[in-house]
């Protein structure tokens, strides 16, 4: 989200029970390759499991409602178990070739805030933040997506109009394997994930999202400090997972999101004032690395 993006691959979460510094965070449906993760990362095992009691982002997000994506006249899916949502905005650029987003459903972002249909789906029907898609970016849709079509494919997967997993391989990844969660390939970042996030944007934005994360969920701060001082970064908001396993994810990451943006102050600065979305995408690698060892025992 705050970098270009070289071709990504799809990955997936560890499956072995090694200690993690012997396991692979990468083993992609086309290549299998280790990458080392320091000890100092090390999840803790599932003790997050007990943190599903959440509230909601507002009291209507507690209701559930028709299905709009049917709605919508989706036809377009992967295989009947898997569905991957593509989403995009009036204000891309045509830079991947089409036939690769082929049995992809493709969604707007932020439709509430343009005149214009670009998309399959529209992330502002039902119930919705799409309004806020100038600073959520994404999360728009994985919001949407979470109210209102987490349960119609048993996998859910989400990925960029520049950014995207190679569909046939993720398929017969899922065929194969039965994986939880598949993520997009991991990137070093230098000095640190904490250090390089600063050197891009505001530190006292970083500062307030590990405030909000300690008092939230002191379990989780702990593993982020770790985390955010090592390398390996899981980057991008490309998820592809059980569907379960992303209404967990979206349970646990939208009031971290909601009470940022209420005690974030904005910049003034169009791309800097989307420093929800860049936290949110600074989260999503510490909620997965976190449970790392429960999605394997729930596989």
């Amino acid at each position: 989200m705050t970098r270009e993006a070289n071709p990504v691959s799809e990955t997936s979460v560890a499956r072995e029970t090694n200690p993690v510094s012997e396991t692979s965070v990468t083993r992609g449906a086309n290549f299998v390759r280790e990458t080392s993760v320091p000890k100092e990362v090390e999840p803790a095992g599932g003790q997050g499991e007990d943190q599903k009691d959440v509230r909601p982002v507002n009291e209507a997000s507690a209701v559930r409602e028709a299905n709009p994506a049917k709605e919508q006249g989706m036809v377009k899916v992967i295989s009947p178990i898997t569905k991957i949502y593509m989403v995009k905005s009036e204000m891309d650029k045509e830079v991947i070739d089409p036939k690769k987003c082929s049995g992809m459903i493709s969604i707007q972002g932020g439709s509430a805030l343009s005149g214009r249909k670009i998309a399959e789906l529209r992330d502002d029907t039902g119930i919705n933040i799409s309004e806020r898609n100038r600073q959520w970016n994404e999360f728009t849709v994985i919001y949407w997506l979470w109210k209102h079509a987490v349960m119609d494919s048993e996998y859910i997967g989400l990925c960029h109009y520049r950014r995207i997993f190679d569909a046939d391989k993720v398929e017969n990844r899922i065929k194969k394997e039965t994986p939880d969660v598949i993520l997009a390939e991991p990137e070093v970042l230098f000095p640190s994930i904490e250090a390089h996030y600063c050197s891009l944007h505001y530190e006292e934005d970083f500062s307030l999202m590990k405030k909000i994360l300690r008092l939230r969920y002191p379990e989780y701060y702990t593993f982020a400090e770790r985390y955010f001082s090592q390398e390996l970064f899981i980057p991008y908001n490309m998820i592809i997972a059980r569907n379960t396993v992303f209404a967990e994810y979206a349970e646990w990451i939208f009031p971290l999101l909601e009470e940022i943006e209420l005690q974030w102050r904005p910049h003034g600065d169009a791309y800097e004032d989307r420093a929800v979305a860049f936290l949110g995408e600074w989260l999503t690698g510490v909620y997965f690395l976190y449970n790392r060892n429960r999605l394997l025992e729930t596989r």
